[in-house]
């Protein structure tokens, strides 16, 4: 999935890099200074699930969970120029992320681990090179997603919640990314860009019924990310 992501990624930018002649007549080579923006990305999430005692057994089963699904939000930054080389420093902020489970009980498929980011937020160090009119860049820092997860029990029927262990927390990583940016106007720039997130390790009852059942869940993030920026 990852492989294909960044197909995507690189054939939407070979599609923006084919207007270049008219576009790099509107706009200059000078990158420095403030910017602010607006994105939207798409999510892959890979949630890594261990069954800390061995407690599930038989039609119980603990898997990891893939997840997906859209954010959007806004960003904030500074740019340095010296010559071709362009770094800096971003915070962004995003609202949603990827949703998804993974069934606990593979009889009736009514109890699931369940995974929905709600907010996420990164602050990175940026360094990149212009090349012709087109800011190619990578990216690393520290990331954070808040999200509701846990253990949801429903009905046979599964259309009433029987037992819902659910919490919210935040889990904390890094991020690392790759990307360009190409001049629509002289102050207005196209991005895309290509972001991993890997988060560290929590731990969480499943249910409290059981005080053993303790699941670690250990989350990770591939994102593609397409805005638009606004230079001052």
């Amino acid at each position: 999935m990852r492989k294909n992501i960044l197909t995507a990624a690189f054939l939407g930018g070979a599609a923006i890099l084919a207007n270049g002649p008219v576009l790099a007549q509107e706009a200059g080579g000078d990158w420095s200074g403030a910017y602010a923006g607006l994105f939207g990305s798409n999510n892959s999430t890979d949630v890594g699930i261990v069954d800390v005692n061995d407690i599930f057994t038989g039609a119980f089963q603990a898997v990891d969970i893939s997840a997906d699904g859209s954010d959007f939000g806004g960003l904030v930054g500074y740019n340095f120029q010296r010559g071709n080389l362009v770094y800096g420093i971003e915070l962004s902020l995003a609202n949603g992320g990827a949703t998804g489970n993974s069934v606990v009980d593979t009889l009736y498929f009514d109890e699931t681990l369940e995974w929905e980011v709600k907010s996420s937020a990164a602050l990175v160090a940026r360094v990149g090179t212009v090349v012709g009119k087109t800011l190619f860049f990578g990216s690393v820092g520290v990331a954070q997603s808040k999200v509701n997860f846990g253990y949801l029990n429903l009905s046979d029927d599964q259309l009433t919640v029987e037992d819902d262990f659910r919490t919210d927390s935040t889990f904390k990583g890094y991020v690392l990314g790759i990307g360009f940016e190409h001049p629509l106007s002289a102050k207005m720039t196209l991005r895309t860009e290509v972001l991993h997130s890997s988060y560290s390790t929590q731990t969480l009852v499943a249910s409290p019924l059981v005080p053993s059942s303790l699941v670690e869940y250990s989350p990770s993030n591939t994102a593609i990310r397409v805005g638009v920026l606004f230079r001052f």
